[in-house]
Parts: C-alpha cells; sequence; structure tokens
C-alpha cells in the first residue's frame, strides 16, 4: 500500500500501476520491467517506487545504475553463502526479501539484460527479485518485451501521455510546490513547447 505522501505522479493510472507493482514485489515472485515513453516519466515514477520500497523495513533494496552482470553474480554469491546450491535453486519461503532495481542510467545491450534476469531467476532460493526501468524505445525495449514474457517475469508499460495530461500535471507540480523542477526536466522533452507557452 502506497503511505499517504506529497508524491507527485505524472498520469492519473500511475499511482495504481505503483501500488501493482509493488504488491508483486511483496508477494515475491516476479521480475518486473517497465518501460515509459518519456523519460522525465520515468525518473519521477522511479523515485516514488523507490522511495516507496526504501520505506519497507522487510525488504533490503540494492541498485545499479545499469545492468551489470559482476554486479549481480556478487549479490547472488553473497546471499547464497549460507544455501547450498540445491537450496538456492529452489524457491525459498519466508527469509530476508532482496529488490536489485535497475535505473538504467548507462548503455546496455540485451545480451546483459538477459544474463542479469538468467541469474536471479536461477536461484530463486535467495530471494531477489529485479525491476528495471528504462524508456519505451529500441533495443532495451525489445528486451524488455522479451523478458516480460517469460513465466517469472512481468511487463508493465506506462500508459501514453496526451498534452491534456501534461498540463493537468504541470499544475499539480506548482499547486504542489514543485514546477521549479518539473520544468526543468520537461525543457529536455518532447513537450518543451507546453512549458515555453
Amino acid at each position: 500500500m502506497i503511505e499517504e505522501s506529497s508524491s507527485l505522479f505524472v498520469h492519473p493510472e500511475d499511482e495504481s500501476l505503483l501500488s501493482v507493482i509493488l504488491e508483486k514485489v511483496n508477494l515475491g515472485s516476479a521480475n518486473i520491467f517497465v518501460l515509459a515513453q518519456d523519460e522525465f516519466r520515468l525518473d519521477i515514477f522511479f523515485l516514488a517506487f523507490y522511495k516507496e520500497l526504501r520505506a519497507n523495513d522487510r525488504i533490503e533494496v540494492h541498485r545499479m545504475m545499469a545492468p551489470s552482470i559482476d554486479e549481480t553474480v556478487s549479490l547472488i554469491n553473497s546471499l547464497s553463502d549460507t544455501l547450498t546450491i540445491e537450496q538456492a535453486s529452489k524457491a525459498r519461503s519466508g527469509g530476508g526479501k532482496h529488490v536489485l532495481i535497475v535505473s538504467d542510467m548507462g548503455p546496455s545491450t540485451s545480451e546483459e539484460w538477459s544474463a542479469c534476469e538468467s541469474l536471479v531467476s536461477t536461484f530463486p532460493g535467495t530471494n531477489v527479485s529485479l525491476v528495471a526501468f528504462t524508456c519505451n524505445e529500441g533495443e532495451k525495449a525489445a528486451s524488455f518485451r522479451g523478458l516480460g514474457t517469460k513465466s517469472r517475469n512481468a511487463l508493465v508499460e506506462l500508459p501514453g501521455l496526451t498534452e491534456e495530461i501534461v498540463l493537468g500535471f504541470l499544475d499539480r507540480a506548482r499547486s504542489m510546490g514543485h514546477l521549479d523542477d518539473v520544468v526543468n526536466s520537461l525543457l529536455n522533452s518532447r513537450w518543451h513547447s507546453l512549458v515555453t507557452k
């Protein structure tokens, strides 16, 4: 459940989508791949998710800026130190929950995404879920769609934006005292003309 807070969402459906993702994470059964068309919207959604996850004292959060096979191997190894290979390869109920968040700030390839997802999925006994975010274009988006079809995974595509929705977002940002931050992020987006009006 999302805490009562002053979270600012871009699209009217973003808060309910965030709740769905948090529920999937809490159930511990899925790796989740989140796509959005606009980078500024993905950043806002990511920060809201990260804030909610950090507030949950039953979950340990691990963050990577881009998919890293070495970092994923290191995490899995550290969590499986007390497990046999057989235990690490079987689903584990209870115990500490770990969430590996990748906000995809750097260059990456479909092979890196596939390798990280495969490592996490191969050892469910370590109780790690991968939650990854990227923009809805190019090779990375295609990788997310492919990985999202696997049985243990879920793909979440944030719904598209219209001018009316972005103007409503700007009004909410103004009323909440966040207009300057929002304007700066929109100036580098396809919605820059709405800011300059």
